[in-house]
């Protein structure tokens, strides 16, 4: 059976595809077109999933759809009674009659589409984007994001590959939105800001947290409402328009919000102490929220294992202090538990009661592009005719272990190394493929690389990379990581040692890497470490400004037009003379 999963109608439009219960190639469409979480048809998606794997559209026989219109519609029609508005009754009614998937994607690959088109609800694509991949046949699942399919959190009993729902919360009530809000207020407008404002809390203090729950209120299980005087999202639906592809949200927040939070923050306003602690105190209760309902979850039904899923757990700090309960022997969150993994998810959902279908471990994160050594010297060395070059040096490398020594010699001494290896990552973090590498023991190189380098706020960390074996050393956490999604305790060794990965508040958002997952990643860490005794890189995004780098001309330009001192693509070792 071959399924194409879909995550259309939401941002970090996406593309996956399935064969005979094998998860074979992932990727989002902002990789194609340079558009940070794309919202229009994945269309470059789907046809890298197919062209990739040699099948042809006619082939296909599921087509799965994070998206179902009749899902909680009953609740939608009483959110628009309720608000006795037209043009919210006309916009909840339109979600029922969204444009025909079938019809949409004849027209755009020019093919008639006999596969079967099959809806997932939003969230229940959501948690089996991470319960379907964790290997934990048992477990509690939990989802909260801004809003998907009118629901904003749910709640699943997940048992012998079944998902069964338990506890709802419902649009306008919105985690997410909550977070989003004040992420707007504090001058991140862009959409999937919240991070810059969860990186900003760790210098604040949580000062405001009796004003901040004026616009929210919760009880001990978890339950929360919106105090929905503050907000305006709830008014004409959420205002989402796409800007060429570019998700655009109107301000949740009205003018009753600014009386109680003050003026606005702007970019071009210096960041205050106030600005700290409010977004201190935003992400203390965001934290305490959701720690509640887990803990009410835990104390219910008693399950050992816990998988998360939804925005809300991009959240690395939240899913440290979740970890810190110590209250379950396993917890799993994708490295793609936002929109894009909803295609995976949808799909995945829809094989789950096969005859051979298993409850298997991710085998990889890299299912998305690959490029071979012939490409690059094809569309890179020839193409901008770099064998006479009078700023350009290459060198071509056999034997890719000699590149190994070379290379961690040169991060040694300070050098930002693009590293753009073999399958790209799914999901929005660097994992070794597609990453900016550098010098953790340098306490400056933070400072260096946001002023100099990628051009970002210099108040958001960057992350260690870590060999397996030794990440108990630096850092307080109780199993691996591979996905780089919990904030970990640092150690003083970490503290001493790699300070430059060490954020303000004595944490790192830590991956680990072994041999199985990436051995050319772990191979350069091996040899740092022989040269430095330290078994630690730190690793960030190969890009400025734009979505990840997918492609080799991409990740060129990306070296000649910024400070990156080396590019090391494929057995292609790139230098500025």
């Amino acid at each position: 059976m071959i399924v194409l999963g879909l995550n259309i109608f939401h941002a970090d439009t996406s593309a996956a595809l399935i064969v005979n219960e094998k998860i074979i190639v992932a990727i989002e469409e902002e990789r194609f077109t340079k558009i940070k979480h794309y919202s229009g048809l994945p269309i470059n998606a789907i046809e890298h999933c197919l062209n990739s794997s040699n099948i042809n559209i006619s082939e296909v026989d599921i087509i799965a759809v994070n998206y179902k219109s009749k899902y909680n519609f009953f609740q939608k029609i009483l959110f628009s009674l309720k608000n006795i508005n037209f043009s919210t009754f006309n916009k909840i009614i339109a979600l029922k009659k969204k444009n025909n998937v079938k019809n949409i994607l004849e027209e755009i690959l020019n093919k008639k589409i006999s596969a079967k088109i099959v809806h997932v609800p939003h969230h229940i694509a959501h948690i089996s984007s991470s319960y379907f991949i964790s290997g934990l046949d048992d477990a509690i699942g939990l989802t909260v994001d801004g809003s998907g399919d009118f629901s904003t959190s749910e709640s699943f009993i997940l048992e012998n590959s079944s998902v069964k729902g338990i506890e709802k919360v419902f649009y306008p009530h919105s985690l997410g939105i909550f977070y989003q809000t004040f992420t707007q207020y504090l001058g991140f407008q862009n959409y999937g800001d919240e991070y810059k404002m969860m990186g900003l809390s760790s210098y604040g203090e949580p000062k405001y947290i009796n004003r901040v729950k004026k616009v929210i209120s919760y009880d001990k299980n978890g339950n929360f409402k919106l105090n929905l005087k503050y907000f305006n999202h709830h008014k004409n639906m959420i205002s989402f328009n796409s800007d060429e592809g570019l998700p655009v949200f109107s301000n949740f927040f009205n003018s009753k919000f600014i009386e109680l939070f003050g003026n606005q923050r702007f970019l071009i306003n210096k960041i205050t102490e106030y600005h700290k602690d409010l977004a201190s105190s935003v992400q203390k209760i965001f934290e305490e929220i959701i720690i509640l309902k887990i803990l009410h979850l835990h104390k219910k039904y008693a399950k050992k294992n816990l998988v998360l899923s939804g925005g809300c757990f991009f959240n690395s700090i939240l899913n440290g202090k979740i970890h810190d309960l110590e209250l379950f022997d396993n917890i799993f969150i994708s490295p793609f538990p936002g929109d894009m993994g909803g295609a995976l998810g949808a799909a995945l959902y829809l094989i789950k009661d096969r005859e051979h279908f298993k409850n298997r471990p991710l085998e990889t994160p890299y299912l998305g592009t690959n490029y071979n050594n012939d490409y690059i010297e094809r569309e890179v060395i020839k193409e901008k005719n770099l064998e006479n070059s009078d700023t350009i040096n290459f060198e071509y490398y056999k034997n890719f272990s000699e590149i190994m020594p070379l290379i961690a010699k040169k991060i040694f001494e300070n050098k930002l190394v693009a590293w753009f290896q073999d399958k790209s990552e799914f999901g929005p973090r660097a994992l070794g493929n597609r990453s900016l590498l550098a010098n953790p023991i340098n306490k400056k190189i933070k400072e260096i690389i946001n002023e100099k380098k990628k051009k970002r706020e210099n108040f958001r960390p960057f992350a260690p990379v870590v060999l397996e074996e030794n990440y108990k050393d630096y850092f307080y956490q109780k199993f691996p990581s591979p996905y780089m999604e919990f904030v970990f305790k640092a150690k003083d060794k970490a503290i001493n040692e790699i300070p430059g990965v060490v954020h303000v508040d004595g944490t790192s958002r830590v991956q680990t890497v072994n041999k199985n997952q990436n051995h050319k990643l772990y191979g350069l860490l091996i040899e740092f470490k022989k040269l430095t005794n330290v078994p630690v890189l730190l690793n960030t995004s190969l890009n400025i400004n734009e979505p990840i780098n997918n492609d080799p001309l991409t990740a060129y330009e990306t070296f000649t037009k910024s400070n990156i001192d080396i590019l090391v693509m494929q057995n292609y070792v790139f230098t500025k003379k």
